[in-house]
């Protein structure tokens, strides 16, 4: 610093580190509520599954950041299904950019709309299915989409005995706990 303030700027080192909010929520997301909530062994059959609503900046955050940490005792892959609007076009966007996404977990699109009923005729199926360990992220653009969407499901969801993680509050730019916590038995 006081080379600095003295003028000589032989010394200066100029450090740009990129802040971003959408994957260090991502990241805060998973450390706070891991993918595997129940305990997984080498022998266990549990097949994680993670349901994210909305596939803007956030959605694909929690993608990235799912593919860098689903990896399970077991050897299950991690099953990802993305709900949004205009799925087939971000996904074409999505996997030019991440080609080698399927060697990390198995993921597929839907287009459906968040208020659409058919959203939770979809979790339920993927509930349905044995040993699943359900987790939804619901990462819709705008606040009160993601506010009016999360407590309104929430209800289905839980009832099928998998754990909502949080919805998105852009004015605070990080992923809120919007439910209490789920026992995990």
């Amino acid at each position: 610093q006081k080379s600095l303030i003295a003028g000589d700027t032989r010394r200066i080192v100029v450090s740009t580190v990129g802040i971003d909010i959408y994957e260090n929520s991502a990241r805060w997301l998973f450390q706070r509520y891991p993918l595997d909530w129940k305990p997984i062994t080498a022998e266990g059959q549990f097949r994680v599954h993670l349901v994210i609503v909305g596939f803007g900046q956030l959605g694909e955050a929690v993608l990235i950041q799912a593919g860098r940490i689903g990896h399970f005792a077991n050897g299950q892959p991690l099953a990802v299904t993305v709900i949004d609007h205009d799925a087939a076009k971000k996904e074409t966007l999505f996997r030019s950019r991440y080609p080698l996404i399927n060697s990390v977990c198995d993921l597929a699109f839907q287009s459906l709309v968040a208020s659409d009923p058919a959203v939770v005729a979809l979790v339920q199926k993927i509930c349905d299915q044995p040993n699943t360990m359900l987790t939804c992220a619901v990462c819709l653009r705008e606040d009160s989409m993601s506010l009016a969407f999360s407590p309104r499901k929430r209800r289905d969801v839980e009832s099928w005995g998998s754990r909502p993680a949080g919805t998105w509050n852009r004015r605070d730019h990080r992923l809120r706990r919007r439910c209490p916590p789920m026992n995990a038995d």
